[in-house]
This record gives C-alpha cells, structure tokens and sequence, in this order.
C-alpha cells in the first residue's frame, strides 16, 4: 500500500509541475512585451489654437504644431497608456541640450493602442524659440534658412510613456532621428 501512495504521490506532483511550466510557457509568450513600430510624421501648423498657428514677440516665438504618430502593437495585450510626452532636438539649437519643441497628449483618460493593430494620433507639440536660449542664434538661423530654401528640418525626437499593461506600470522611452519639410509653409517667418 505504501508503495502505490508514493507512486501515486510521484504521478501527481510531475503532472503539477508539468502543468505549471506549461502555464508559465504561455504567459510568457502571451505577456513577452515586443516593440512596437512607431511613425512619426506629417509636421506641420495647428491653426485652432492661433489663426496662424503662431505667436510673436520681439525676443521669441511659439508655433503650436501638430505631428502625426503610428503605432503599430505587435503583442498580445492592449496597451493603456496614461499620458505621452514628445521632446525634439537639434544640435544647433543649445548645442541639443534643450528640446525645441515638446509636448504632453494626456487626455484624462487613457490611450489605448490595442493589440495587434495601429493607432493614429495627432500629437499636439509647440515649438518655443527664446533668443536668450540661442545666443549666437544658430537655430533662428538654421531655421529661417531650412524652410526659405524649402530644405527639410532635422530632429532628433524622444517620445516618453506612462501605461499600464494589465496591472504593471511601465515607463518606457522611445528615440529617433526625423526629417521633416518646414511646417511653416505659406505662413513664412
């Protein structure tokens, strides 16, 4: 009799084990969090926060522009995100130590990229020019000679989360390089 009840004893915890790892398998692979691809493009004025999109002073300016995002998530669970926050650079804008243009889509609720398929947002980022950041005024000038010759400008762009992916928070980062035609178009500067 002790001999069946230690054979039996055996039988089951190699099943309970078995069946562990075999769980442990499929949440890894269901919960392994893969990239996603993203897409930034599309620069260009926000006119619904100004009639031009801009506003002046004698020392500064902001352009309130809008950029297109897509995200494509490959895995398996939704992502929930509670806020986005976008910085450009350009190395001649404060040796790129100063992000020229930056904002935050945190809507109040959350931004859902669901699972296997691409989410399309207009990200809204304003481009604060101030003399006393540019001393030498390389950016003015880079700037104001990027889009007279309708050249392209450069960017070095970090996009920035905050969301929750079941019940784990995560913050993760994202940087790229970017070339984008001057948003200033018929507007000039």
């Amino acid at each position: 009799m002790g001999v069946i009840k230690g054979t039996f004893r055996c039988i089951c915890c190699t099943v309970c084990i078995v069946v562990l790892l075999i769980g442990a398998g499929v949440a890894a692979f269901i919960l392994w969090a893969r990239a996603p691809t993203v897409d930034i493009s599309n620069l260009r004025l926000d006119s619904s926060k100004t009639f031009t999109g801009l506003t002046l002073s004698a020392t500064s300016f902001n352009a309130f522009l809008l950029v297109t995002v897509k995200v494509y998530n490959p895995n398996f669970v939704t992502a929930k995100f509670d806020s986005i926050g976008v910085q450009m650079y350009n190395p001649t804008y404060n040796t790129g130590l100063t992000p020229f243009a930056e904002g935050l889509l945190n809507t109040g609720s959350k931004i859902v990229f669901n699972a296997h398929d691409t989410t399309t947002l207009d990200f809204p980022i304003t481009m604060s020019y101030s003399a006393t950041t540019d001393k030498n005024k390389a950016f003015l000038t880079y700037l104001l000679t990027q889009c007279a010759t309708k050249q392209n400008l450069d960017a070095v762009i970090k996009v920035n989360g905050s969301f929750t992916v079941i019940a784990w928070s995560v913050s993760p980062s994202y940087t790229t390089s970017a070339s984008y035609p001057c948003p200033f178009g018929n507007v000039g500067l």
